[in-house]
């Protein structure tokens, strides 16, 4: 960001010319590249936002049993953060992560209603049946 003085030969100077944008800030004017915009809608996003509404429309349909079973699964089987200390989830947080990994994998209408009677397999069991029991 550049301040500058009489931009573009003017007083005063705001908008976009040629890829530069122009302002005026507390600082006085000021001339900094055209911002590109850091959300764009690409790859898997949208797809990714569209299951995650579907699990949250399915998990309003739950009834409340089915909620508190979701409650107990995620008591019962905390996760853990990125420096490892434990956390204990929502129910609806346990839903949507074991569903959505469901769906990704495949399963796409086969949604859990109940949770799962043991914890689900890490990725590194996944990875060792796949290359027959070596690393």
């Amino acid at each position: 960001m550049a301040l500058v003085k009489n931009p573009l030969m003017s007083v005063e100077a705001t908008g976009t010319v040629g890829g530069i944008t122009f302002s005026m800030t507390s600082a006085g004017p000021v001339a900094k590249t055209k911002p590109v915009p850091s959300r764009s809608i690409a790859g898997l996003r949208p797809r990714v936002r569209s299951v995650l509404g579907y699990l949250s429309r399915q998990w309003g349909l739950l009834t409340d049993a089915q909620r508190q079973s979701w409650r107990d699964w995620a008591i019962a089987h905390p996760g853990t953060n990125k420096f490892g200390d434990p956390f204990i989830m929502s129910g609806f947080n346990a839903y949507i992560m074991l569903n959505s990994q469901a769906v990704r994998l495949g399963f796409f209408g086969t949604e859990n209603d109940l949770p799962p009677a043991d914890p689900p397999v890490s990725a590194m069991d996944v990875l060792t049946v796949a290359t027959g029991g070596t690393e």
